[in-house]
């Protein structure tokens, strides 16, 4: 049997903080990825789209995505679509998955308790979250029995021997016990995938917020007699950028304009994750606001960890081995023969003053 395996779609996220505007773009870009999956699926040819749990949020679920999702689905025809509904959008009696009028290729579990469907020449055990925790095991007293072409589909949080989760603590050790070839697992959203090839998560289908790091995909499984293999298809447009911006030398609002505007292409349609760094001088120090300003589009979280200058002046009057630097340094840049000499000097004094308050900075 073939499979495409996807978990973590979110459809509805509320994006708290983003505004109205832009979280209904970001929930139209999860209903797009999800459309793009269901045409990867097409196009790979599978017998089945396997969805391990938190396709969409139940609580700001609208009907519309019932029907959204209800179209996306039918379209797919003698494709099956199997659904383990996870902690997200666990199933109960009068929940969106127990009211939609879905056709005949979609299959949802429904239970706790793992049950089967017959895909192709093989099978896909699932079971469903019921409530927004799940504290036992969904392989807890299961073996499948046949020939090994059956794999487990649900949503559950991998333990260590003796640990728990509410989210459906699965002990990787179970999974071997189990006799099942292999397990779709949701839940986690960056993509991971067991180097012995027992278990994956393929990660949310698109990053959810600047905290999401690591990759993600959609994850084509051939499974048989003679064995299985497991290939990963990068599918998110979107990607988490974290950098540093260094405003060291950016002392006026314009050369910070100009510094993002090199940068801007490559943030939009991210999320970024951005720290300004450095020393605050001229304008910035003078209006740190201009910073936050400028970046306001591109609603990255950002960490202002630049520090103001020192007030060369006040260093100048010290007595002390830093005034007496800056005392020469000073006069070396107002004997300077030109532009040049003077640049080289001004930065001469930062890098010196930086080093006497055990920082660390490099000259041009």
């Amino acid at each position: 049997m073939r499979l495409l395996h996807i978990a973590d779609v979110h459809l509805e996220r509320p994006y708290k903080g983003l505004g109205l505007g832009r979280g209904n773009a970001r929930r139209q870009e999860l209903r797009d990825a999800l459309a793009g999956v269901v045409e990867l699926a097409r196009e790979k040819r599978v017998d089945a789209l396997c969805i391990a749990g938190d396709l969409f949020e139940r609580e700001n679920t609208r009907p519309a995505i019932g029907q959204f999702l209800q179209s996306q689905f039918a379209s797919l025809d003698r494709i099956q679509v199997l659904i383990a509904p996870g902690n997200h959008d666990y199933f109960s009696p009068g929940c969106l998955y127990d009211r939609s009028d879905w056709t005949d290729n979609v299959q949802i579990f429904r239970e706790q308790c793992l049950t089967s469907v017959q895909i192709a020449d093989g099978t896909v055990w699932g079971t469903a979250f019921t409530g927004p925790e799940r504290r036992i095991s969904p392989l807890a007293g299961f073996l499948a029995a046949g020939t090994g072409t059956a794999v487990g589909l649900f949503h559950a949080a991998l333990v260590g021997p003796g640990l728990t989760s509410p989210y459906g603590p699965l002990d990787p050790a179970e999974i071997i016990r189990s006799g099942l070839a292999f397990v779709m697992l949701g839940h986690i959203h960056a993509g991971q995938l067991d180097h012995n090839r027992r278990f994956a998560y393929p990660g949310s289908l698109e990053p959810l917020d600047v905290s999401e790091a690591g990759p993600r995909w959609a994850l084509l499984l051939d499974v048989s007699e003679g064995g299985l293999s497991v290939d990963t298809i990068e599918v998110a447009r979107r990607r988490v950028i974290t950098e540093d911006l260094d405003v060291t030398a950016l002392v006026t609002h314009q050369a910070l304009a100009d510094a993002v505007a090199a940068r801007r292409d490559g943030w939009l349609g991210n999320d970024v994750s951005l720290r300004v760094v450095g020393t605050l001088q001229g304008e910035l120090a003078a209006n740190p606001a201009l910073i936050r300003d400028e970046l306001s589009d591109l609603a990255a979280r950002l960490e202002i960890a630049a520090e103001p200058f020192p007030d060369v002046d006040d260093l100048a009057h010290q007595q002390s081995t830093l005034g007496l630097f800056v005392r020469r340094a000073r006069e070396k840049i107002a004997g300077a023969t030109g532009e040049a000499e003077q640049r080289r000097w001004q930065a001469a004094l930062r890098a010196g003053i930086a080093a006497f308050k055990e920082q660390e900075e490099f000259l041009p």
